[in-house]
């Protein structure tokens, strides 16, 4: 049992001994705090340079079309000759106003968003 302790007391004390050496924890936590508020300023930087760039293209806003959607009556064919009529016979649709679009599949939802 000495032997082994010997043979293991050098091994240990250099583990030990590098255990205590001082480390640059601080260094890099200041490091890797400095490089966040950093990537944070940037991208601050991109956002209010994207928002510059999009409020000169587009000086009054978004681009829309200043009068509602009306349809009535639709009546589209599909190649194979079946008729897909709207389920409303007449539809209107004011400007800004959200819709959503449901039905099977082959049912005209894409054809309705082309005609539009």
């Amino acid at each position: 049992e000495v032997h082994t302790i010997q043979v293991l007391a050098l091994p240990i004390r250099t583990i030990v001994t590098f255990l205590n050496l001082p480390t640059d924890l601080p260094q890099r936590s200041r490091l890797s705090r400095h490089n966040r508020e950093r990537m944070l300023q940037l991208r601050e930087e991109a956002i209010r340079k994207e928002k510059k760039e999009l409020l000169h293209l587009r000086p009054h806003g978004p681009a829309v079309d200043m009068i509602d959607i009306e349809l009535g009556d639709l009546l589209i064919a599909s190649p194979i000759g079946e008729e897909i009529h709207l389920a409303a016979k007449h539809v209107s649709i004011k400007q800004g106003q959200m819709v959503g679009i449901i039905g099977g599949a082959a049912q005209g939802k894409a054809t309705l968003l082309k005609v539009l």
